[in-house]
């Protein structure tokens, strides 16, 4: 996440109430490395990511990760790119996001080639 952070801002929206995500991201010693953290009390991912939007972050340029439908509902309302982490295989769904797809993203390719083979995935396992 690191590299990453060089090279896009780097929001948190969270359910999770807003104190226990900077506890969190501060124990880690990640806080540094995020735009803005977001909990509940800032309200809901979708309504957090149209904030985003009109914030002047392009919708091109957004793409949510998450791991419960309503991280791509929240995706999908906005019309932003989603990358699911898929349940039983979260180590391996960060590895893949930080060697190959975040690398797709950024050179605007994401969307077109891998987006949809991913969240098919993501839906069939959460069946």
């Amino acid at each position: 996440m690191i590299k990453i952070s060089f090279k896009a801002d780097i929001a948190v929206v969270s359910s999770a109430n807003q104190e226990a995500l900077l506890d969190e991201w501060e124990s880690y010693n990640l806080q540094e490395h995020v735009k803005i953290i977001l909990g509940q009390e800032a309200g809901s991912k979708a309504d957090n990511i149209k904030d985003l939007k009109q914030k002047g972050y392009k919708t091109k340029n957004i793409l949510m990760i998450g791991d419960a439908p309503g991280d791509l509902r929240a995706a999908e309302t906005n019309d932003v790119s989603f990358y699911p982490i898929i349940p039983t295989e979260e180590e391996q769904s960060w590895s893949v996001f930080l060697e190959q797809t975040a690398a797709q993203f950024f050179a605007g390719n994401y969307r077109e080639k891998y987006e949809d083979k991913l969240i098919k995935k993501f839906k069939f396992i959460l069946k």
